[in-house]
């Protein structure tokens, strides 16, 4: 008879409240960079697809409101960057790769959603703004 193999791996580290703590601190400002992108992204998009023949100043107005609803949703889905680190760093992947990636591949897409808002927007308002 052969004799049971035991696994010896130790289980993964549980991660502490200041450690998690921490992450959410780098996050937050990790945020103001983000605001700073989206709005940039924001104002080239108007630039180049809305301010050559906006229509009116109640419409202008209006856009507005629709673009700082965008920008609220937005940064509540960028809170799910750091708790996809903490789970990360849970299951034991603790590294700052974990950071750049997330907030690269977040950002990237919310720019492409960004976009893909203004020019909705900015199509809706013209087809029924006259």
């Amino acid at each position: 008879m052969e004799a049971a193999v035991v696994d010896q791996t130790p289980p993964p580290s549980r991660l502490t409240r200041g450690e998690a703590k921490q992450i959410f601190i780098r996050w937050e400002k990790l945020r103001l960079i983000y605001n700073l992108v989206m709005g940039l992204i924001l104002l080239a998009a108007f630039a180049i697809y809305a301010a050559p023949d906006w229509p009116s100043l109640e419409v202008w107005l209006g856009y507005l409101g629709l673009c700082a609803v965008g920008g609220v949703i937005a940064n509540f889905c960028f809170f799910a960057a750091p708790v996809a680190e903490i789970y990360l760093a849970w299951l034991g992947w603790r590294t700052r790769w974990s950071t750049v990636l997330l907030f690269t591949g977040g950002v990237i897409v919310t720019c492409g959603l960004a976009v893909m808002w203004f020019i909705f927007l900015g199509i809706s308002v013209f087809m029924f703004s006259g």
